[in-house]
């Protein structure tokens, strides 16, 4: 129950950070053009 508790926590995270990532990245772009 805590590993499953634990890995869907991690996978949370990994969501998390790829969303602010091609949010930043979006942002970049969108003031470089």
């Amino acid at each position: 129950m805590n590993l499953l508790y634990c890995m869907f926590h991690f996978l949370l995270f990994i969501q998390l950070a790829m969303f602010y990532h091609y949010t930043v990245v979006f942002i970049f772009i969108f003031i470089t053009l």
